[in-house]
């Protein structure tokens, strides 16, 4: 389980943390030493790895992937609520104080935030920052959070990861290994769907339709105008074709003109369940195409 998490995507979160953080520490401006820069790295990777782990836990216990997705997005909300990013620590009432407390994220964000607020680059205007910010600690709230914070941050969050991994390893044993779990039944859904997908790679797809060519010409629509008496064209003589299994794209001499476009569109359904009502010779197609031509022409009616 140990080697799963720092295997190729711990690879590749390693090497995003490296690119996306010193893409952002340089151009945001941070405090410009080796040391601070470190650090500022280590508490992503720290972070990141802590994080994956910790929705790993859900992935392993949970019987369905929407049931995952849920879960995950109500930790991620309680993290983010309670982090010290959109309510400040200070005023985070007595009740949810342990929340904040447990929080990784908050444990992250205060680690950075200190790293930075607590350089030589404020000249002391840092610790007021800090303190304008809310994050401060204390019976009254009257202590800021010093440099020290930065270390307690990593002895918080390792222990959490190996916790979160032995989690993840009890599920995977005692919840996906058990019989008649939950998730049996999706997986062999995922089984045949593979076996069906396999065949169908030498099969044709029938399609239950036939496909047609469509073609139309010299379409034109006329509408009455809204200030007056007389009529306004808005399609003069258009014509098209829609081969069949090829999309096609419909734009304008200017490449947008969306509104005529989009009328063209209502007169071709329109035209389409007209024809449609003759060749099949119903009664309700008629009656269709009318309510559509009242509905989705533009001056119909």
């Amino acid at each position: 389980m140990l080697a799963l998490s720092f295997s190729s995507s711990g690879l590749q979160m390693l090497m995003d943390i490296i690119v996306f953080g010193s893409i952002l520490y340089w151009m945001v401006g941070l405090n410009p030493t080796t040391g601070r820069y470190f650090t500022f790295l280590a508490i992503l990777f720290t972070f990141s790895t802590l994080m994956n782990q910790m929705l790993s836990v859900f992935a392993a216990v949970a019987p369905t992937k929407p049931t995952v997705q849920v879960m995950c997005a109500c930790l991620l909300l309680f993290l983010i609520l309670f982090g010290g990013f959109i309510v400040p620590p200070n005023v985070i009432p007595d009740y949810y104080m342990w929340i904040y407390w447990w929080n990784p994220f908050a444990w992250a964000y205060r680690a950075l935030l200190v790293n930075e607020f607590q350089s030589n680059s404020y000249s002391g205007t840092g610790i007021s920052i800090l303190a304008e910010m809310g994050f401060l600690y204390g019976k009254d709230y009257e202590k800021v959070f010093g440099q020290e914070w930065v270390s307690y941050s990593f002895f918080y969050m390792l222990p959490h990861f190996f916790l979160c991994l032995l989690l993840t390893a009890l599920g995977l044993t005692f919840a996906r290994s058990s019989p008649g779990a939950s998730s049996s039944k999706e997986t062999r859904t995922s089984e045949s769907n593979v076996e069906l997908c396999a065949e169908g790679e030498h099969d044709q797809v029938e399609i239950p339709f036939k496909p047609v060519t469509i073609t139309f010409s010299n379409i034109c629509y006329d509408v009455k105008a809204s200030n007056g008496k007389e009529k306004l064209r808005l399609l003069n003589n258009v014509n098209g074709i829609f081969k069949a299994g090829r999309m096609t794209a419909l734009m304008g001499s200017s490449g947008k003109n969306r509104c005529w476009c989009g009328v063209l569109l209502q007169v071709l359904v329109v035209v389409g369940l007209y024809l449609l009502s003759t060749h099949y010779s119903c009664l309700a197609s008629p009656c269709l195409a009318l309510l559509a031509m009242h509905h989705l022409l533009p001056g119909a009616g």
